[in-house]
C-alpha cells in the first residue's frame, strides 16, 4: 500500500494538536512505504557512525558493495566479500546518497566480488554487522513517537519524529522523512540515527556510546546503462513537469527516467554539466553556477555523443567522451589528454596485445570510476574488464 505522510493536512496549518495519535501510524506506515521502495530499486546508505561507510545493494538479490577507509569490498548474492584497495572518498555527508548530483555507470556491477582479495572471516563479520545496522534502521518499529520538526528545507519536506530507546540509557531514535515539495505521494525515511550494537549476529538496544547516523537513497536507471542519483532523478521529473508533461512520480518499478532533450551528463559534485551541442559530435561544458560559462568540445564528424558515451572521474579532474580522454584545467575548461585519439590508440593496443579478443569487432563501454578517481573501469563485450589509471596513465588488466 502506498501511504503517503501528505495525509497530515497543509504544513502551515500542522500542530501536534491535529496529529495526535495517528503520529506512530504514520511513522509505521512510512517505514513499511520506505523497506518496500528501497527493496526494488538501487539502494544506497552512507553511514557516518559507527564507522563511515558506503554501502550499495541491487534489487532482487543483486550484488552488494562496501566503501571504507580500508578499500572496497564485493559480493555477489550468497557469494564471499572480495577485496579491492579502492578506498571510500573521505567527508561524504551523511545525506550524499539524498541530496548529491551525479550520474554513473556500473558496467562492472555483474562482476562484483569476481576480482580481488579474499576477506577474512572477523572482517566479512564486521561487514555485514554493518548491513544489518542498516537493515535496522528500516526495520524499526517503535512502540511510541513524537513529531519533533516540520519544515521545508532546500526544496524538500521534512519530517522529523523521536521516539525513546529500549535501552534506558540509549539516546531516542531520530527517524527523519523527506520528499520533494514538488512530489505530493512519495515520503522516505533518509536519515536515521539512534542507539543500538550488534551482540553476536543480532542488533541490539544499546547505550548512548554506541551510536548509528545513517542517509538513505537511491539510484535509478537511465539512458544506455546509466544509472542516476536520487536528486538527478527528481530534477529531471521536475523539469518534465514544468514543461507541461505528464509528471509520474517515481516508483520502485521505474526501469528508465524521462529523457533529458539537452542534458547529457551531470558532474558528480555538480559544478558543471555537458550538454549537447550544435552537432550530434559536440558538447558544451557548461558552469552550473553561471551558464554563460561554457566550452564547446568537439569530436571527429563520425562520432556521435550520447549519455552512454560520457564519463567524469569523482573529482571532476577526468571526462571521458567516446573515444576522447579529457583532463580539467579550469572551471569550465577542458583539454585533450597528452594529444588527439592517444586515449583511443593506447586503449585498442592493449586489448590486442594483452586480452587478446575473439573477435575484432569487439565492444567496449565506460564503467565505474574508482572513489578516489584513480581508475576507470572498461567493460569489454567478451565479459572482461580492464582499467585506465589516471596516476600511471597506463591501461590495466587488474
Amino acid at each position: 500500500m502506498n501511504r503517503k505522510i501528505t495525509a497530515v493536512v497543509a504544513l502551515s496549518v500542522l500542530t501536534l494538536a491535529n496529529l495526535g495519535a495517528s503520529e506512530l501510524e504514520m511513522v509505521i506506515d512510512n517505514l513499511k512505504y520506505s523497506r518496500d521502495f528501497y527493496s526494488k530499486v538501487h539502494f544506497v546508505a552512507v553511514a557516518k557512525l559507527p564507522q563511515p561507510f558506503k554501502y550499495d545493494r541491487y534489487p532482487s538479490d543483486g550484488p552488494e558493495r562496501i566503501q571504507c577507509d580500508d578499500g572496497t569490498y564485493l559480493r555477489q548474492h550468497g557469494k564471499a566479500w572480495a577485496h579491492l584497495g579502492d578506498r571510500m572518498r573521505t567527508g561524504l555527508p551523511v545525506d550524499y546518497a539524498e541530496r548529491a548530483r551525479y550520474v554513473m555507470t556500473f558496467a562492472a556491477k555483474d562482476s562484483w566480488g569476481r576480482a580481488g582479495e579474499p576477506v577474512d572471516k572477523e572482517t566479512a563479520r564486521k561487514l555485514d554487522g554493518w548491513i544489518k545496522l542498516v537493515d535496522a534502521a528500516l526495520n524499526a518499529a517503535p512502540a511510541t513517537v513524537k513529531l519533533d520538526n516540520v519544515s521545508e528545507v532546500d526544496g524538500r519536506s521534512q519530517w522529523i519524529f523521536d521516539a525513546p530507546s529500549e535501552n534506558p540509557n540509549g539516546a531516542p531514535s531520530r527517524f527523519s522523512f523527506r520528499r520533494p515539495i514538488s512530489d505530493k505521494k512519495n515520503v522516505l525515511l533518509h536519515e536515521f540515527s539512534g542507539s543500538m550494537r550488534l551482540e553476536g549476529d543480532k542488533v541490539v538496544p544499546a547505550g548512548a556510546a554506541d551510536s548509528v547516523q545513517l542517509g538513505l537513497g537511491y539510484m535509478m536507471n537511465f539512458e544506455g546503462g546509466q544509472e542516476v542519483s536520487e536528486f538527478v532523478w527528481e530534477e529531471i521529473h521536475q523539469a518534465g513537469e514544468e514543461k507541461g508533461s505528464q509528471r509520474e512520480s517515481p516508483t520502485p518499478t521505474a526501469t528508465a527516467a524521462p529523457k533529458s532533450e539537452t542534458v547529457l551528463l551531470e558532474s558528480p559534485k555538480g559544478s558543471f554539466r555537458l550538454e549537447k551541442g550544435p552537432n550530434k559530435y559536440s558538447a558544451w561544458v557548461v558552469s552550473t553556477k553561471d551558464a554563460k560559462q561554457r566550452q564547446l568540445l568537439s569530436l571527429a564528424p563520425d562520432d556521435s555523443i550520447d549519455s552512454e558515451s560520457c564519463s567524469a572521474s569523482p573529482d571532476e579532474k577526468w571526462l571521458v567522451i567516446r573515444e576522447e580522454l579529457y583532463q580539467r584545467t579550469g572551471p569550465v575548461k577542458f583539454v585533450v589528454f597528452r594529444k588527439k585519439g592517444w586515449f583511443k590508440t593506447k586503449l585498442y593496443q592493449f586489448v590486442d596485445n594483452t586480452i587478446h579478443p575473439s573477435s575484432r569487432h569487439w565492444i567496449w563501454s565506460l564503467g565505474e570510476w574508482s572513489s578516489d578517481s584513480s581508475r576507470l573501469t572498461i567493460g569489454l563485450s567478451d565479459d572482461v574488464n580492464i582499467f585506465f589509471n589516471t596516476r600511471t596513465n597506463e591501461f590495466e588488466k587488474n
